[in-house]
């Protein structure tokens, strides 16, 4: 009779293991027709999300021939509804009939996928697009030659379990450094996400591979950037002494208002991806993953001419506002200092 009891045990676990099993109703971005609700929840339109599924559906195609596998569109939904919405894992999970883990892996498969193609979408241009960005920003501020504008926006993280302190930034929130250069139409044409809250603009921009490149000629025009950083033969920064000339005051507007389109251009990021204006509740490599994906599904967003999303009036994004690092004794360079006196002398007196 044990034997039996036995057998009829091992019997019954077979049938349970053989059993369908059952999964939550799932939601198909392809299926929803609401257009506004659509936008709100993946961040682009109809036709926008359709362009960014095109370009990743290989690398998102289900692996396995299983009749739960999520298909391409639902994770790239899954990932744009939680990134998107700032919402945590879980409810954005419950409301796509997915768990938190399969939430969890979905965000990571496809910033990997993003990550691992983001010179594909993230790329210094060409000699032709530069050449209209030169225009764009004469347009704007006056000033020529000026191929981009410089800066960071911190990112809000959970704080992490190692070297918590070096996050913690100069606001009092934990935090990584996103630093980018913009074109004149809010592109991402460089990004660093390799360091944490607690790091300067300017350190980070002149420890980057694109200083290098500018400061060796192999790359050419000028940035703007905000007073914390170094002015150089390649970049110019505000005058901010009380005893400015009638035509440094002039250069100083016009290059502040250059410089406003990154401001502008963090605000747009962080309108369409309210997790980077929340918190980013993920290890800070993944957070990292995370923010390159934003930026390279924002430059899709601008060259589809996608329409800018408006502020949320329960948690508004205010456009980024350059923090001058005053507390850092800046030391301009004699070539830094020549080119700004020859634009003033040139173009605002």
């Amino acid at each position: 009779k044990k034997m039996d009891s036995m057998i009829r045990e091992e019997f019954e676990s077979l049938i349970l293991l053989a059993a369908p099993r059952r999964f939550q109703n799932r939601i198909n971005p392809l299926d929803e027709d609401d257009y506004e609700l659509f936008r709100r929840r993946y961040r682009f339109s109809p036709s926008g999300f359709r362009h960014v599924l095109n370009l990743v559906a290989d690398d998102l195609a289900p692996q396995t021939v299983r009749s739960a596998s999520l298909t391409a569109a639902e994770k790239l939904g899954v990932f744009l509804d939680t990134i998107g919405s700032g919402g945590v894992q879980r409810n954005s999970g419950v409301m796509r009939g997915c768990s938190q883990p399969t939430v969890s892996r979905i965000i990571a498969e496809v910033s990997e996928v993003f990550y691992n193609r983001r010179h594909e979408f993230i790329f210094w241009p060409d000699e032709r697009k530069l050449a209209d960005t030169r225009t764009k920003f004469f347009d704007v501020c006056g000033i020529p030659n000026v191929v981009g504008a410089v800066d960071g926006s911190l990112i809000p993280i959970q704080g992490p379990s190692e070297n918590s302190e070096s996050f913690m930034c100069r606001k009092g929130f934990y935090s990584m450094n996103l630093s980018a250069i913009v074109d004149a139409d809010q592109s991402f044409r460089w990004i660093s996400v390799k360091f944490p809250g607690s790091v300067h603009d300017s350190r980070i921009f002149r420890e980057s591979v694109i200083h290098g490149e500018f400061s060796r000629g192999e790359k050419t025009g000028i940035l703007l950037a905000d007073s914390g950083y170094r002015a150089e033969n390649f970049l110019l920064k505000p005058i901010l002494r009380e005893n400015r000339t009638p035509a440094e005051e002039r250069f100083t507007r016009a290059q502040c208002r250059g410089r406003a389109v990154v401001e502008r251009a963090f605000g747009s990021l962080k309108k369409q991806f309210l997790s980077l204006h929340s918190e980013l509740r993920y290890s800070p490599q993944q957070c990292g993953k995370i923010m390159v994906t934003a930026c390279a599904l924002r430059n899709i967003a601008i060259e589809l001419r996608e329409e800018e999303f408006s502020d949320d009036p329960n948690n508004p994004v205010e456009e980024d506002q350059s923090f001058e690092e005053n507390m850092l004794e800046v030391f301009d360079s004699a070539a830094g200092a020549s080119l700004q006196q020859r634009i003033v002398d040139t173009y605002f007196r």
